[in-house]
């Protein structure tokens, strides 16, 4: 007995964690997949499921505004994770080089990134706001519009907002990211490299950058991945709008689901994206992976 209660002790100890992987992840992604072939709309009058094959991704071809969607959204995710990544590599390196006044800009970088984003939106949303707002009233002060802007209202600058209030809660986390790397990386490929007189441009380009492209390529793919997910600030500072210019896939999804209710729909909108994600994390590694 006690020999059978040593070999059960391990499955015992893994137990709870394989329960809540199961409960939490494996039968939600199961259930959600076979919801996504078939038709469940709780707003309809008959809101029987019923299996309908492919028919939902047939129908995800022919919807102009999922298409739409998948444009706003890799605007989206190029031009805030790039900013990000080229902001953050920039603010890493000069901390890593100790200037002045650094050490306690590194003890209130990751502020932004510890606040919940729904915080985060409500902060934006008062920044913004046009009469009130922060940014309106250095506007004015300055002389440059004495209206100010309408940040959130304007379709033409609408995204520009929401991109400039996700740098600044994401950038910290790129920032701590490639802090870690700079700290981590060998000391005797740059002496080498000083000893022969290269410059400080060459040293960065042929020695820093190909080093950094393990971390370079896990920053990458989390922030490609949290990208595509995001919703929250949308909710709360543009609702998707103005004239859905700000409406990204995963806000798409959103709507169809828990606005309009159609679940099945939903669910296959929810798989195309899924696949997307995969594939440009596919992209991603192939070109940063180090051979």
């Amino acid at each position: 007995m006690r020999i059978k209660r040593k070999q059960l002790a391990p499955y015992l100890y893994i137990a709870p964690a394989f329960i809540y992987l199961f409960v939490l992840w494996v039968f939600p992604f199961l259930y959600s997949l076979i919801l996504s072939f078939q038709k469940w709309e709780l707003a309809s009058l008959d809101t029987q499921r019923r299996f309908v094959g492919f028919k939902n991704y047939i129908e995800i071809v022919k919807d102009p505004e999922f298409w739409n969607g998948i444009n706003r959204t890799l605007v989206y995710v190029c031009s805030a994770v790039g900013l990000e990544f080229v902001i953050g590599l920039g603010i890493a390196l000069l901390i890593c080089k100790q200037l002045k006044g650094m050490g306690l800009f590194r003890r209130f970088i990751l502020i932004p990134f510890i606040i919940a984003p729904a915080v985060v939106g409500l902060m934006w949303m008062w920044m913004y706001n046009p009469e009130l707002g922060i940014f309106n009233h250095f506007i004015r002060t300055l002389g440059i519009d004495k209206q100010g802007f309408i940040w959130t209202g304007d379709p033409s600058i609408a995204m520009f907002s929401l991109v400039l209030a996700d740098i600044w809660q994401w950038t910290p986390f790129v920032i701590l990211l490639f802090v870690a790397g700079i700290v981590s990386l060998p000391s005797d490929p740059f002496d080498a490299a000083r000893i022969d007189g290269a410059s400080r441009w060459q040293i960065f380009k042929y020695i820093t950058l190909p080093m950094l492209k393990p971390i370079m390529m896990v920053i990458l793919l989390i922030r490609t991945m949290t990208a595509f997910k995001f919703i929250d600030k949308i909710f709360i500072l543009t609702h998707g709008g103005p004239a859905s210019t700000t409406e990204v896939l995963g806000f798409y999804i959103y709507r169809v689901s828990f606005m309009h209710f159609r679940m099945g729909y939903g669910a296959a909108l929810s798989y195309v994206m899924f696949i997307i994600v995969i594939a440009l994390c596919l992209i991603i590694i192939r070109f940063l992976r180090v051979k």
